[in-house]
């Protein structure tokens, strides 16, 4: 899995915007993916908005 980590709330636009990120570094770097990308929130919803920790995240393959 490749991710990409983020600061702040989360929200569709934000997810499109830190997918469409990730998804360009992979392909820089010649790196396939497996699948769809998925988020992952870590933060309760009473942290802070600038304390929260989110991800977005890839299955990529591997080369043997």
């Amino acid at each position: 899995v490749a991710a990409l980590r983020f600061s702040g709330r989360w929200s569709k636009s934000v997810f499109k915007k830190k997918s469409k990120e990730l998804l360009e570094e992979l392909d820089k770097a010649k790196i396939k993916t497996t699948g769809n990308v998925f988020s992952m929130r870590y933060n309760g919803p009473f942290t802070p908005w600038f304390l929260r920790r989110n991800e977005v995240a890839v299955p990529i393959e591997l080369e043997s």
